[in-house]
């Protein structure tokens, strides 16, 4: 058995939750991951993003 997925063209259309703090929450558990790991990688990568805000609106990292 194969299994495909499809990754839509613009990556912010991966993104579901209303909040930041949500959408890592959701990324956790749906990974298997420990509760933070999420949040803590963005804010390695993006320190100045807030909790709150919806993720659509995240600045990008620069190369």
């Amino acid at each position: 058995m194969r299994r495909v997925g499809l990754v839509p063209q613009e990556p912010r259309d991966l993104l579901y939750a209303d909040t930041v703090a949500a959408e890592c929450a959701a990324a956790d558990e749906d990974a298997g991951a420990e509760p933070g790991t999420c949040r803590a990688l963005l804010t390695e990568l993006l320190p100045s993003v807030a909790d709150d805000i919806h993720p659509g609106t995240c600045p990008r990292a620069s190369a």
